[in-house]
């Protein structure tokens, strides 16, 4: 199979629906419920837009490539887009249960 943009849209797509139900599972659930916008619905909102840059940049590489020449390589630098970006995120997630 060779990598084309639709098949690294859809899975940008997934990686950032999974990372937000990591990083805001009650935020996700309200949002659904009152179909209201929230600060926790903005913060869902920037979350995805910053993550979504980093990683259509790094998948932007492998368009045109054999799926199986590149597989490896493509899930370690998901893996570490997704390690450096939720870290970042729950980093500053305790900074902010510091502050009165």
């Amino acid at each position: 199979m060779i990598v084309d943009d639709g098949s690294m849209r859809q899975l940008r797509d997934e990686l950032l629906q999974q990372a937000s139900r990591v990083c805001f599972p009650e935020g996700n659930a309200a949002a659904a419920a009152t179909n209201q916008t929230s600060s926790s619905s903005s913060s869902s909102d920037l979350f995805k837009s910053q993550l979504s840059t980093i990683v259509d940049g790094t998948l932007s590489q492998y368009v045109g490539s054999k799926l199986n020449d590149v597989r490896e390589e493509l899930i370690f630098d998901i893996s570490e887009i997704l390690y450096n970006e939720l870290a970042f995120f729950q980093l500053m997630f305790n900074i902010n249960n510091l502050v009165p």
